[in-house]
């Protein structure tokens, strides 16, 4: 019988590899996760009813403070060099 080495293929860790946005379940703070501490980035959060309520610029790993925002969904719009990345938060 004749074996052959199987390669095998280092899985790359995804969570390093893209854009996030955690909590979605927010009290105070959500965190937005690049995938390179020099990612540059604008923000732009609108409530359900597409009003902005918050704009802002960041860089790497940001923290945003939702505490003094009302109960309720909200969608999050992350503008970078590459595109372009949404995401939508509960906030408690």
């Amino acid at each position: 019988m004749l074996l052959k080495k199987i390669k095998r293929s280092k899985k790359k860790n995804t969570s390093q590899n893209k854009w996030m946005v955690y909590p979605t379940l927010v009290y105070d703070i959500t965190k937005i996760h690049t995938p390179l501490p020099t990612d540059k980035f604008s923000i732009c959060i609108k409530c359900i009813n597409d009003k902005i309520i918050f704009e802002s610029e960041g860089c790497g790993i940001t923290d945003i403070n939702m505490s003094k925002f009302d109960k309720g969904i909200y969608n999050i719009y992350i503008h970078y060099k590459g595109g372009q990345y949404y995401s939508r938060v509960l906030k408690r």
